[in-house]
């Protein structure tokens, strides 16, 4: 079993970092032995920043309607426009398909994947890309206003 668990150093001692953290750690059992692989995340409230931009782009992405493929309906997708925003801000590497077609697969925004200095440059990019191709009517300052006002709520 892998659980992730974050943890802040209180003097020379690892303690949970919140509550929900504790309770993770309740499932474990007494005097067990665990390995554990200790990193610096990035902020997580510059996360949740990146999932709110993500938001609040998809919120306002317009796709056409009542289209099909090969008789299935095509749909507006979170998980779908994330990719695509990701690959549009030039986060992606090149891959084939087993059909010998070339595929664009997006980096992740996982934690382990892109630290914070890498997720700054990658949220700097999402802002141009929702910009340019969704809220033409927006600035810069307007995106971040509306992201600020989501996190306010959170």
């Amino acid at each position: 079993m892998a659980v992730e668990i974050f943890f802040r150093k209180l003097y020379n001692t690892l303690v949970p970092a919140d509550d929900a953290q504790a309770e993770l750690m309740e499932n474990l059992k007494p005097n067990g032995e665990y390995k554990a692989v200790l990193s610096q995340p990035r902020h997580p409230i510059f996360h949740r920043k990146a999932f709110a931009l993500a938001n609040i782009g998809f919120q306002a992405w317009d796709p056409p309607a009542d289209r099909e493929h090969n008789g299935r309906p095509i749909l507006k997708e979170f998980e779908s426009f994330r990719d695509q925003l990701t690959i549009r801000a030039g986060f992606y590497d090149v891959t084939w398909t087993i059909g010998g077609k070339m595929r664009l697969k997006p980096h992740s925004w996982s934690w382990a994947e892109a630290d914070q200095e890498k997720f700054e440059r990658m949220y700097s990019a999402f802002i141009d890309v929702i910009l340019r191709d969704v809220l033409h009517n927006y600035t810069k300052e307007d995106l971040e206003h509306q992201v600020e006002k989501i996190l306010r709520f959170s």
